[in-house]
C-alpha cells in the first residue's frame, strides 16, 4: 500500500518563534504568553515613570497612558474621559489645559504635529499649564516609540520647583545688584591676592575715581599707609576663617590726595571657580571721628572741672545730692541727712525696717522714699494704719475673708497683703496690732504664707514690710503687750527720725515749701515771712513736730491779706511748754551724766543700763530718741 505524501505549507516566523500549519498549538501559547508577559512589563516600567506620560498614534489620539496622568487628572478635578486618556485626540486636550493667554501651547502643537508629519524626529520645550491650585511649568519631550514608526511617546517632566529656585535666584541677583551698586555704601570685591576684581560706583566716586580705573589695582593704594599693616592683617584673617566678619575703622585716600575716615567690614566669599574672594564694605565715619575726638577733648575740660568742682564743693554736691532723691523731704540739718543715709543703705535690700519717732515727724514720708528708691517701686506701696482700724475687723482686712467667714461678709475679700504681693506694704502705728494676730504677722514674715478669715487655703506672699511706731516697742515687750520674736524680726534695720525741736535749722525750708503749696491751692501771693514770725516758728518746741507746722502755717496763710505772712504760734501755756521742754531736758541730761560715769558702757554690771534700771535695749532707744550717740570715750560726752 503506498504511503500519501502530505503537503505542508513553508513555516512562518513571528517574534522569534516559527511556527508551520498543522504543528502542535504549543508555540502560539508560548507565543500569547510572551507577548502578554511583555505587555504586563510594559505597563509596569509605564507606571512606574513618575513623570506624565501619553502615548499617541499618527492620527493623534491617545493610545496609551500611564498613572502619573491620571493622578494628574485626578488632583485637578480633571472630566472623566481627560482621566482616563485613552481615545482622545491628544491635541483637543493638550488646547483645553493649556496657558491660554499665552503661544507656547501653540508652539508645542506644532512640535507634535511635526512629528506626526515626519517633519522632525523629536520635539522638547518647556511649557506651562494652570493646576487646580497654582500655576505650573512642565518640561514635554516627543519621540517615536522605540521600533514603532506609528506611535509617539510624550512625557512631560514637572519643572515647578526648578523655575521658583530660578525666580528666587533672579530676584536675589537682583537685591545683591541693587545692594552692590546703588546702595550709598562703598563695595570693592578683592581676589586672594588682595586686587581689586569690582567696585560698585558709590565707592569709585567717593575715591575720585572711575571703576575702570580701580579695577586691577591693589586695594592698599586706597588706604593711607599708616593703616597698611591693619588692613593686612584684617584680610589674611579674612582667608584663613572664611565665616568670620571683621571690622576695622581705617583711613583711605581719595585719588586728590585728602583722607576720610571709613568704617570697614570684610568677609570671604566663594567665587564661581572655586576660589575665595573677599568683599569689602565701607561707610564713611569722617564727622563721627571728628565729633568723637571733639567729644574726648570736651571731656578732658569736663573731668578737669569736675575734679575741681568736687574738690571744691563737697558740701554742696551732697546737699543737691539730697534733694534730687528726696524731692518731699525737706531739710539740711545733720539729723535728716543721717536718716536719708540710711534710707539709701536699706532701700535696695528686702529688709524689714522699724521707723521710730514722734507723731508727726513724716514717718510715711520715709516709708515711701524707701519703696521709691527699692527694686519694688513700679508697684504702689500698701499703706495700713493699725491704729485706725477697729479690732474687730483689722484681721479681715490685713489677711482677706471668704464669704460667709463671719456675719455680714457677704462677698470674699482680699486682704492688704495679697494687695501688696510683689511691694512694699506700709504698716503705721504698729504697737497697736493686737497680740493675736501678731504670730499671724510673725508667719508671714518668715515663712511668707498665711490663710485668708474663714479659708484652709494657704496664700503665698512675697511682702517688703516697713513698720513705724510712736511707741517704746521694748517696753511694750516687757509688759508683755508685743510679742518679743515679733519685735526682733521687725526691729532688722532700724531708722530713728528726729523730732523738729532737733532739727530747728530746717523750719524754714518747711515753712516754705508749705507756702508754695498754699500759694498754689489758694490762689494767693504771699513773697516774704516776717524775721519775727520765723524767729518765733525755729524758738518753738512743736510737740506735734511737721505735722503741726503745716497746720500752723496752712491757718496763717488763711488769714493772710498781703504779700508778707506772719504767724501767730499755738495758744499753749509757756508754763506747760516750760515744763515739757525742762522734762526732755532733765531726761537728757540725767542719761548723759549716768553715761560719762561708767564711761560710756552700756551693757554690763554697773553699766548704764543696769545704774538707770533698764534694759540695754531700751536704754539704746530711749537714747535714740533723745539724739544721744554712744559716746566712744569720756571725753566725747
Amino acid at each position: 500500500m503506498s504511503r500519501k505524501k502530505i503537503k505542508t505549507k513553508a513555516p512562518i516566523e513571528v517574534d522569534g518563534l516559527r511556527i508551520r500549519s498543522g504543528e502542535n498549538t504549543e508555540n502560539i501559547k508560548k507565543l500569547k504568553r510572551k507577548q502578554r508577559d511583555d505587555g504586563v512589563l510594559y505597563r509596569s516600567v509605564l507606571d512606574s515613570l513618575s513623570d506624565i506620560m501619553a502615548i499617541i498614534n499618527n492620527e493623534g489620539t491617545i493610545v496609551n497612558v500611564n498613572k502619573a496622568w491620571k493622578l494628574f487628572a485626578k488632583e485637578n478635578n480633571a472630566p472623566e474621559d481627560v482621566y482616563k486618556g485613552v481615545g482622545l485626540n491628544y491635541l483637543e486636550v493638550l488646547r483645553n489645559v493649556s496657558d491660554k493667554e499665552s503661544d507656547i501651547a501653540q508652539q508645542c502643537l506644532s512640535g507634535i504635529q511635526a512629528i506626526i508629519k515626519g517633519i522632525r524626529p523629536s520635539f522638547e520645550m518647556e511649557y506651562t499649564c494652570h493646576s487646580s491650585t497654582e500655576k505650573r511649568w512642565f518640561l514635554v519631550r516627543a519621540l517615536p516609540l522605540y521600533k514603532s514608526k506609528c506611535e509617539i511617546i510624550i512625557s512631560y517632566i514637572d519643572i515647578t520647583d526648578l523655575k521658583k529656585t530660578e525666580y528666587i535666584v533672579r530676584e536675589s541677583e537682583a537685591t545683591y545688584r541693587t545692594l552692590y551698586i546703588d546702595q550709598p555704601s562703598m563695595y570693592f570685591t578683592l581676589d586672594c591676592k588682595g586686587k581689586i576684581i569690582s567696585a560698585n560706583q558709590f565707592g569709585a566716586y567717593n575715591l575720585g575715581y572711575k571703576i575702570k580705573e580701580l579695577i586691577g589695582q591693589n586695594i592698599l593704594k586706597v588706604f593711607h599707609k599708616k593703616d597698611h599693616q591693619n588692613i593686612l592683617e584684617q584680610f589674611n584673617n579674612c582667608m584663613e576663617n572664611l565665616n568670620q566678619v571683621y571690622r576695622a575703622e581705617c583711613r583711605k585716600v581719595r585719588k586728590d590726595g585728602s583722607v576720610l575716615w571709613v568704617e570697614e567690614f570684610l568677609r570671604a566669599i566663594p567665587a564661581h571657580d572655586g576660589s575665595v574672594n573677599i568683599l569689602v564694605v565701607c561707610h564713611d565715619i569722617t564727622e563721627h571721628i571728628q565729633a568723637r575726638e571733639n567729644l574726648k577733648s570736651a571731656f578732658s575740660v569736663i573731668t578737669k572741672l569736675k575734679n575741681q568742682l568736687q574738690q571744691e564743693n563737697i558740701y554742696l554736691q551732697k546737699e543737691i545730692e539730697i534733694n534730687r532723691h528726696y524731692g518731699e523731704i525737706y531739710g539740711r540739718s545733720n539729723g535728716i541727712k543721717e536718716v536719708l543715709r540710711r534710707v539709701d543703705q536699706v532701700a535696695q535690700t528686702d529688709t524689714s525696717v522699724l521707723l521710730l519717732g514722734e507723731t508727726g515727724t513724716g514717718k510715711e514720708l520715709i516709708a515711701e522714699a524707701i519703696h521709691r528708691h527699692s527694686l519694688r517701686k513700679n508697684r504702689i506701696m500698701v499703706k495700713v494704719n493699725c491704729a485706725a482700724l477697729p479690732p474687730s475687723i483689722i484681721e479681715s482686712e490685713l489677711f482677706g475673708r471668704e464669704k460667709g467667714a463671719y456675719t455680714g461678709a457677704l462677698t470674699k475679700g482680699i486682704g492688704r497683703f495679697e494687695l501688696a504681693d510683689e511691694s512694699t506694704l506700709f504698716l503705721d502705728e504698729i504697737g497697736e496690732l493686737p497680740l493675736e494676730l501678731q504670730s499671724k504677722l510673725l508667719r508671714i514674715i518668715e515663712e511668707g504664707e498665711f490663710e485668708r478669715l474663714g479659708s484652709s487655703k494657704t496664700i503665698r506672699v512675697n511682702v517688703r514690710i516697713i513698720t513705724a511706731t510712736n511707741q517704746d516697742l521694748s517696753k511694750a515687750v516687757e509688759i508683755g503687750n508685743f510679742r518679743e520674736d515679733l519685735y526682733y524680726r521687725l526691729n532688722v534695720f532700724p531708722i530713728s527720725i528726729p523730732p523738729l525741736r532737733d532739727r530747728s535749722v530746717d523750719i524754714p525750708q518747711l515753712v516754705w515749701a508749705f507756702v508754695n503749696e498754699f500759694n498754689k491751692s489758694m490762689g494767693k501771693r504771699v513773697e516774704s515771712i516776717s524775721k519775727k514770725s520765723m524767729d518765733e516758728l525755729q524758738r518753738y518746741s512743736w510737740p506735734g513736730n511737721i505735722r503741726e507746722l503745716r497746720n500752723v502755717i496752712e491757718r496763717a496763710m488763711i488769714i493772710c491779706e498781703g504779700k508778707i505772712l506772719k504767724v501767730d504760734l499755738p495758744g499753749i501755756p509757756d508754763s506747760i511748754l516750760h515744763k515739757s521742754q525742762k522734762l526732755i531736758d532733765v531726761e537728757r541730761n540725767h542719761i548723759l551724766k549716768i553715761l560719762r560715769k561708767t564711761e560710756g558702757r552700756v551693757y554690763g554690771k554697773n553699766g548704764a543700763a543696769e545704774i538707770l534700771g533698764l534694759k540695754p535695749t531700751t536704754l539704746y532707744s530711749r537714747m535714740n530718741r533723745l539724739g544721744i550717740k554712744r559716746p566712744r570715750n569720756s571725753n566725747d560726752i
